[in-house]
């Protein structure tokens, strides 16, 4: 009996082994299909079609041939985010370096910003204000779809717009190079990159609309990490 049981204590150990080598090489092969398929998601053309569709910025049309569809190039709003915020920031070091006052600096910025966005988002925001201030969630859609602007839309673009500009100023006076350059890549990163987050898990509000072509969670989750990897460099810097 003594004999024997270093033989099964052996045994057991070699079977541990060869669990643990299978779960190994089962990591391995998952490790390397995620690769492959995130270089699949990721090209050109999808960054190409996130800045036709966050910007203004006028792109050639032959950066179009692959004719890569939104829901499939999310994972680069928050690349686009990036570099409207560096944008930014070059635009907010010029003025302060050429002596303008912090407040025009500050209102520049911001006019910049809606300019490159053509007011993107402000439009949404002014659009779900309106429709809180309506009544059961048929009226809000109603009042969401309608073009004209209501008080409460009113109200939160220029609350938004005075709070940009604080912001911005606070920058300014006196110049904050890296701080500046955190928060203008970084908020406009991120900010881009959970729209792809709420997109790829909520339900869209109503069917045939922008939204209701949903992304895929794979394509949010790529996005949110190159939103992390750009702020972990910007906390380097």
């Amino acid at each position: 009996k003594n004999a024997s049981e270093p033989r099964l204590h052996l045994e057991a150990l070699d079977r541990e082994a060869k669990r643990a080598g299978t779960l190994a090489g089962q990591l391995m092969q998952l490790e390397s299909d995620v690769r492959t398929v995130a270089l699949e998601e990721v090209d050109l053309g999808g960054l190409v079609t996130s800045l036709a569709f966050l910007t203004r910025v006028p792109l050639p049309s032959f950066l179009f041939s692959d004719g890569v569809s939104t829901d499939r190039a999310v994972w680069a709003f928050p690349v686009v985010g990036a570099l409207i915020g560096l944008a930014l920031w070059v635009l907010l070091s010029l003025l302060s370096g050429f002596g303008f006052h912090p407040l025009v600096v500050a209102v520049a910025v911001v006019a910049a910003g809606l300019l490159i966005t053509g007011a993107l988002h402000e439009d949404g925001l002014a659009d779900v204000a309106d429709g809180l201030g309506g009544g059961d969630l048929a009226r809000r859609l109603e009042i969401m779809k309608d073009s004209r602007l209501g008080a409460f839309g009113v109200l939160a673009l220029v609350l938004m717009v005075v709070l940009k500009v604080g912001v911005v100023y606070t920058l300014a006076d006196p110049l904050k190079p890296g701080l500046a350059l955190a928060l203008l890549v970084g908020a406009a990163a991120w900010s881009r990159a959970l729209i792809t987050a709420i997109w790829a898990t909520l339900p869209p509000a109503i069917p045939g609309g922008l939204a209701s072509v949903r992304p895929h969670v794979q394509q949010a989750a790529i996005a949110l990490a190159i939103a992390l990897g750009l702020l972990l460099v910007l906390l380097l810097l």
